[in-house]
């Protein structure tokens, strides 16, 4: 529906719009385009938490709609509402702000009432069990013995509870909340509490996650908090108290975000300080923005990636490495002691194996039990052999099980056997040793998800077994605990499993099926589940596609490569935050000839034999991402 809004608000996962009517409209979470708010008056101004929304009116009421269980709605209770309902108690607000779970309303009169969680004294009300309308809910932490319990204790006030403010202006954030008084001192309550020193005459402020900053009559912007230093050898936090900000011009208007904060300067331009580690800051330079090389390696054959690190095989040995260690650099791949004449890697979420020459296999890691095959409940640094193979072709592992594929062209599997997710027929679990799956013949690829695997026949098809939001592609969502046939899909020449979603290659043609929340299918949208094929857009000269955790990658002739889904870590390797349910390109790469993709970090192997990695952690000096103390212009 076309709404044409006045004032937007913004929550967690949903988003809110007022329009010159006093109509309020919503969207997000299942709903892709906006819906009116039924029973709501008509609203004046209106505000978004983590999970809620409230609305003021012109008499001064307001109304709130959502998650209830902080007691953010306000009405006494802790029961959510898909209706607006009153706030009890308030009748002549003149302002609202929302936080994660905590509502305030500026009153006429200049006090503050505010309702909804206070486990940090968001609320400025005592912790106290005498405390009028305050609910307590602790919980016994487990502690080693000998220490002392921990109580973990949750506060919350349903009903509004009045600060004896004489404010005129406020604003709230997850944890802490600020007033400006009448008398120009500014005042903080939750984890930063008291009157602010050096801010006396404050004309607005924005409060942030860990900063609060206030613009002066004179247009200068002072901002006190916590600042986050990404430094290049380590991450580091320090507090500062009221600093001014060296802006180049006077400032219009300022907002805080978590970690970083913004301001408007007279000249129109926008300028932007704090942490940048999401790109936050505007500066055009994303984080992991470009590829990187892995050192010592050369002359690799084939590359494979698990969910935080990643394997190369060249000339039969195998050397593995993190993409990124926890101090910034970037670790030397480790040679895997005693693999030698290894033909094949793969590599699951913290296991790998090796096909042998001998056609036996071999894995190591630090797994969920029973992934290495070797009848143990052990995890091991160096390789083991999985009991009982002598004749595989292939391997495959993820998440947390493996299968090979043996010469006469069956499948056995071990590992995580939950409901008998391997296809086995035996829901023994953990499967320590390699079964077989019944019936199953005349195999030419296997692959494995997270909790289901798919094979490729000789004759094209597609067969998958195991847990199925989609993944299954037989146009159900119901497990099977053996093979069921793919339908409405071309035979294939390549089929990929990441952990809730399957893709096959047909043609140059790129088809995917299965979980869709966060693109991951390519078709464009970010519908949550597709129980058969969808064909990937734009995709028609793929020679290798490869899936994982909620995104894709797939090979062109050309050499460039492809990717689409989530990009909270940068996976998709084009230096965006936002993830995209269409392919995008891999920045700086047209020389791929074979690729891996793991949960966070992706590879491939170049003409050259070089292998290039991202998200590729450099120093941060060098890729111009190092947070900022002191603002910086947005690249606009």
């Amino acid at each position: 529906m076309a709404f044409s809004g006045i004032e937007v608000a913004a929550g967690e996962s949903h988003t809110c719009a007022r329009n010159a009517r006093g109509e309020v409209a919503c969207w997000g979470d299942e709903h892709d385009a906006p819906v009116v708010v039924a029973g709501l008056r008509p609203a004046v101004e209106i505000a978004a938490g983590r999970q809620h929304t409230c609305a003021r009116h012109a008499d001064g009421g307001v109304s709130c709609w959502g998650s209830n269980v902080h007691g953010q709605l306000g009405d006494g209770t802790v029961v959510d509402r898909d209706q607006p309902g009153p706030v009890s108690g308030i009748g002549d607000a003149i302002h609202i702000v929302a936080g994660a779970f905590t509502t305030c309303a500026l009153q006429r009169s200049g006090a503050v009432a505010c309702w909804g969680e206070n486990t940090d004294g968001e609320l400025v009300v005592a912790h106290s069990r005498a405390t009028p309308g305050t609910l307590v809910q602790s919980t016994t932490m487990a502690t080693p013995s000998g220490v002392p319990a921990v109580r973990d204790e949750r506060w919350l006030q349903t009903l509004p509870v009045m600060l004896p403010f004489d404010a005129v202006a406020i604003d709230l954030a997850d944890r802490q909340g600020c007033a400006i008084r009448r008398n120009g001192v500014v005042t903080c309550w939750g984890t930063a509490n008291g009157d602010v020193a050096k801010t006396s005459g404050a004309v607005a402020i924005a409060v942030g996650g860990l900063e609060v900053c206030v613009r002066m009559p004179d247009g200068k912007t002072v901002c006190w908090g916590e600042y986050i230093d990404r430094g290049p050898t380590s991450i580091g936090s320090k507090t500062f108290g009221p600093t001014p900000q060296p802006l180049p011009a006077a400032t219009k208007l300022v907002t805080a975000g978590e970690m970083h904060a913004c301001a408007v300067l007279a000249t129109n331009q926008v300028m932007c300080w704090g942490d940048n580690q999401l790109e936050q800051l505007g500066t055009g330079k994303a984080l992991n923005e470009e590829l990187g090389a892995i050192p010592e390696v050369k002359g690799a054959t084939q590359v494979t990636a698990g969910y935080e690190h990643a394997c190369a095989l060249r000339a039969g040995h195998v050397q593995c490495w993190p993409p990124q260690d926890p101090v910034g650099r970037v670790t030397p791949p480790k040679p895997i002691p005693g693999i030698t004449d290894a033909t094949q890697i793969a590599s699951g979420t913290h296991h790998d194996c090796a096909l042998l020459a001998s056609n036996k296999v071999a894995c190591w890691g630090d797994p969920f039990v029973g992934v290495l095959g070797d009848g143990s409940k052990s995890a091991s640094e160096k390789p083991v052999f999985v009991k009982g193979i002598t004749d595989a072709i292939a391997v495959d592992a993820e998440g947390t099980h493996t299968c090979v594929l043996h010469a006469n062209h069956t499948v056995s599997c071990w590992g995580d056997n939950v409901e008998g997710w391997l296809g086995t027929g035996n829901t023994k679990n953990p499967q320590l040793t390699p079964a077989p799956i019944p019936n199953l013949r005349n195999v030419a690829q296997i692959t494995a998800g997270s909790s289901h695997t798919c094979v490729r026949l000789l004759d094209g098809k597609v067969q998958c077994w195991g847990h199925n939001e989609g993944e299954l592609g037989n146009g159900t969502e119901t497990d099977s605990k053996k093979p069921v046939t793919v339908v409405d899909l071309p035979p294939v020449e390549q089929i990929t499993a990441g952990t809730s979603h399957t893709c096959a290659r047909e043609n140059g043609a790129v088809w995917c099926w299965g979980d869709n929340s966060d693109g991951q299918l390519g078709d464009g949208t970010e519908k949550n589940h597709r129980t058969k094929p969808v064909r990937v857009v734009g995709v028609t000269d793929a020679i290798a596609v490869e899936a994982d955790t909620s995104h894709t990658c797939a090979l062109r002739k050309t050499g460039a490569v492809l990717c689409w889904g989530e990009n909270a870590a940068f996976q998709l390797g084009n230096g965006s935050g936002p993830g995209h349910p269409l392919p995008q390109d891999v920045a700086k790469l047209d020389d791929a000839v074979s690729l891996g993709i793991g949960g966070i970090g992706s590879c491939v192997i170049r003409k050259t034999g070089d292998v290039m990695c991202w998200p590729y952690n450099t120093p941060q000096e060098k890729r111009g991402m190092k947070s900022s103390e002191t603002p910086i212009a947005v690249a606009f």
